[in-house]
């Protein structure tokens, strides 16, 4: 129970910022297509909130993408047809698979270069509806050439290897 339909008047405003990001951590968690099925009260919530953005006209974030890769699918936007020869996608471990789609449509790997620069130990944070094989699914979609570089210059050796420490032991690490 998110606290949305049993909140009484007296209980004031905190409860009511608490079922409200409770709810908004429902939206994200199925726009991010994260996390598993929903529950009943879960789609009521997704429902609730995709009716009051369509009858304000409105769309969120999270759509944005998916959106412009249907209007890609559908035919209702002119696309380059191979005229983009490079693409580079900064932050690569931080791509959705929303994201990733959109990418496949815009820069076909028969006729674009697709540069990835990101970090495999920080893709266990799961930004945004980033999983934690994403760099191992753009290198096999656009058959990038994983390089390592080793040396990090912009923290203390003290704390680079606590850090490494604590990555190391992350069950979502991937090794690429």
């Amino acid at each position: 129970d998110l606290g949305l339909l049993n909140e009484s008047p007296g209980d004031g405003r905190q409860q009511s910022r608490s079922a409200v990001r409770a709810a908004l951590a429902v939206v994200a968690k199925a726009k991010a297509g994260s996390g598993g099925a929903l529950s009943a009260e879960e789609r009521d919530i997704l429902r609730a909130y995709n009716c009051a953005l369509a009858a304000k006209g409105l769309i969120d974030f999270d759509d944005m993408v998916p959106m412009a890769t249907e209007a890609i699918d559908a035919g209702a936007c002119a696309m380059p047809n191979g005229n983009y020869l490079h693409v580079l996608l900064d932050e690569a471990q931080d791509t959705s698979g929303s994201q990733l789609a959109f990418l496949q449509r815009l820069a076909p790997r028969s006729s674009t270069v697709v540069t990835c620069v990101g970090d495999a130990d920080q893709s266990i944070y799961g930004f945004r509806g980033s999983q934690p094989d994403m760099l191992t699914r753009l290198t096999a979609a656009f058959g990038c050439m994983p390089l390592i570089l080793p040396t990090n210059y912009r923290c203390a050796s003290s704390i680079l290897n606590l850090a490494k420490s604590l990555i190391e032991g992350s069950p979502l690490r991937e090794h690429l």
